[in-house]
């Protein structure tokens, strides 16, 4: 019976036996539940690897959902801007002297190899323009193609506000161009209370990549080559400074800030219209119209 009762008291929570009113022997006289049963050295040693099992699994659950969501690079790095306020606001009316023509001044520099025309526009206002451009339109001084058109679905990519109302949404691309009354202002901010201004006065809205913040290259995620323009503030003015060879956006930023380029926001590139009128009344285009494939074809017109 001792025997009985030390085998029976010695039941873990974790085991189950079968008790029956009799009990077979083994050949060797062993009890088939003795026998069978672990013993305690087996359990722990069982428990023990269990135990290491399960952290290691966790362990790999954890790693791959850090690795899963570490965030990608976005289109422009998720740096802090918090304090990147409108860095730049200008009156856009700049001319040489009273009742001066306006006209677009143009001129080509070199950096790093790279050759870059740029364009000043004077003595005329800007205004964002949706659909077609208008022929024959001789008050027209410049025009380029400013944010995005969707592939997927023709709408605009990024926040779009055209005369006070908002056409588009979106934060994607942290660059903002905000044009109200006179003042073109750009900048890097993920919330800006130009956006709102631009609403409540009837003004002007659009996001594009910052390629240069307050003096420093912006290095965004996109890597191709492509002809390459943007919309800056250089030397106080608001020009217009474009590749006149295929470039990646990371040459292209890098360059603006070694030119000295304040602001810089990324333009529609590659083959998108651009129309600037000269001093000698030329008008000079460049780019193909794309109005009749996406209907939210979209530009700044200075006139």
């Amino acid at each position: 019976m001792n025997e009985h009762k030390d085998f029976y008291d010695n039941i873990s929570d974790n085991e189950i036996r079968v008790i029956g009113s009799h009990l077979s022997q083994s050949p060797d006289g062993a009890k088939p539940s003795e026998k069978n049963a672990p013993s305690g050295k087996q359990r722990q040693w069982w428990w023990w690897a269990i135990l290491a099992a399960i952290v290691v699994a966790t362990a790999c659950t954890v790693l791959c959902m850090l690795l899963m969501g570490k965030d990608a690079p976005d289109e422009e790095p998720a740096a802090d801007v918090s304090q990147s306020y409108e860095t730049v606001a200008i009156d856009s009316l700049v001319m040489t002297h009273e009742d001066a023509p306006a006209y677009c001044e143009e001129r080509n520099d070199t950096v790093n190899d790279i050759i870059l025309h740029i364009v000043t526009p004077l003595g005329c206002a800007p205004k964002l323009h949706l659909g077609r451009l208008p022929e024959n339109d001789t008050t027209m001084i410049m025009a380029v193609q400013a944010a995005d058109v969707r592939g997927d679905n023709g709408e605009i990519a990024g926040a779009y506000i055209y005369e006070g109302e908002l056409k588009s949404k979106g934060k994607s691309k942290l660059g903002f161009c905000a044009i109200v009354g006179n003042e073109i202002t750009l900048g890097r901010q993920a919330e800006t209370p130009l956006f709102e201004r631009a609403i409540e006065e009837n003004g002007y809205f659009f996001r594009q990549y910052s390629l240069v913040n307050e003096g420093k290259m912006i290095d965004i995620k996109p890597k191709g080559k492509s002809l390459r323009r943007a919309l800056c503030c250089y030397e106080g003015r608001i020009v217009i400074i474009e590749t006149a060879e295929r470039e990646s956006y990371h040459d292209f930023s890098q360059a603006l800030a070694d030119l000295g380029v304040e602001e810089a926001l990324s333009l529609v590139g590659g083959e998108a219209q651009f129309h600037y009128t000269t001093a000698d009344g030329t008008n000079h285009r460049i780019g193909t119209d794309v109005s009749d494939r996406y209907e939210n074809v979209n530009y700044i017109v200075w006139r």
